[in-house]
């Protein structure tokens, strides 16, 4: 047989949206990585440093750029902890779950100061 019976797995860690790869991305993930000091967000304490900027609110397809590169979206987590979290994301999504959507100051982040103009 010349062809395989079924199609290769994608390796499923790679991401998947074209925007990864542009360097308004690598730009705005630097810029995340950054602001958070390299320190894991998802599990405060954690003992990697942060090498992912990842978004809080998962990507779904159709997700507007404005929201895709949006640093209120992403938090710097290191790798084990986002594969970890989207896994979650994924299994609450087939079991027909809706996971709450934590926000940036559910992580540890100060709350922003209110400005006096």
């Amino acid at each position: 047989m010349p062809y395989p019976l079924h199609k290769p797995r994608r390796n499923s860690r790679q991401p998947t949206d074209k925007r990864y790869k542009t360097k308004r991305w690598l730009t705005v993930r630097k810029l995340v990585l950054n602001r958070d000091l390299w320190a894991c967000q998802i599990t405060p304490g954690c003992p990697w440093p942060a090498t992912v900027a990842d978004h809080i609110s998962p990507v779904y397809p159709g997700m507007p750029d404005w929201e895709f590169y949006s640093p209120s979206n992403l938090q710097a987590a290191c790798r084990e902890h986002n594969l970890a979290k989207g896994t979650a994301d994924r299994m609450a999504r087939v079991n027909g779950e809706d996971p709450p959507r934590p926000s940036r100051t559910a992580y540890g982040h100060p709350k922003p100061k209110p400005r006096i103009l």
